[in-house]
């Protein structure tokens, strides 16, 4: 008789209610997708992952003009290779020699082109 009992029974598995389901599906979304979600997380870390090499390539870039500050402040030799290559300057006793330079990429005439023939 207990063996009858037995398979009449329903089984006694438990089982959520659907909206429970509808409800851990909307909290997942809002987890990964809400306003403060993962993905959110996400971008954030590699927008400040970006803004972090920014930070370290002016960092080092404000290293070199402090440098440069100061070679221009302490060092006369530094001045004067900055006056002769940017702005083109010469000693009163120097002599400047100026050549054209050749452009590769301009063709030369052919009624310009020395002959072969002698």
């Amino acid at each position: 008789m207990s063996e009858e009992k037995h398979e009449n029974t329903p089984d006694k598995r438990y089982r959520l209610p659907r909206w429970w389901g509808v409800l851990l599906f909307l909290l997942i979304g809002f987890a990964l997708f809400g306003e403060n979600g993962l993905l959110r997380l996400y971008r954030s870390y590699q927008f400040a992952t970006t803004l972090e090499a920014e930070v370290a390539a002016l960092q080092e870039k404000n290293r070199q003009l402090e440098h440069e500050i100061r070679m221009l402040r302490e060092d006369p030799d530094y001045i004067e290779r900055i006056a002769r290559e940017r702005l083109g300057m010469v000693r009163k006793d120097e002599v400047v020699y100026q050549f054209q330079e050749t452009r590769p990429d301009v063709a030369v005439p052919e009624n310009n082109i020395p002959s072969s023939d002698y």
